[in-house]
């Protein structure tokens, strides 16, 4: 099969599930839209591997430095600050600080307060 065709054969398939997502946002199932983009000719492992952020050697000895000491940290906790989680219990841990939620707006908009960055390509 040549690229080309290769190529198109992708487009179609991301094509027909752009339409199919903007079928449902016309009639208020999702609040945005698709469209195509400089990738929409890409197979999934090529997007993954010029892509996706990989960590350096340095930050994946960070992150297994920090998942020992958590677990280090998880086996000498005592019994009452243990956790369970197969209970239905509701109650927070002692340790767990709890805020106040009874005047919360009834929604934020998070463009609003500058925590949104436009779409960049």
């Amino acid at each position: 099969m040549s690229e080309f065709v290769e190529r198109k054969s992708l487009f179609m398939a991301k094509d027909a599930k752009i339409n199919a997502h903007n079928a449902l946002a016309a009639k208020g199932e999702y609040s945005f839209t698709l469209g195509h983009n400089q990738f929409s000719t890409w197979t999934k492992s090529e997007y993954e591997a010029i892509l996706t952020a990989k960590p350096s050697p340095k930050a994946q000895e960070m992150q297994r430095k920090m998942q020992a000491k958590a677990l280090e940290n998880t086996e000498t906790l005592s019994d009452a600050q243990q956790v369970d989680l197969s209970s239905n219990s509701t109650e927070a841990p002692g340790w767990v600080k709890a805020y106040d939620t009874t005047n919360l707006a009834a929604s934020l908009d998070w463009r609003n307060e500058g925590a949104v960055a436009p779409i960049q390509d």
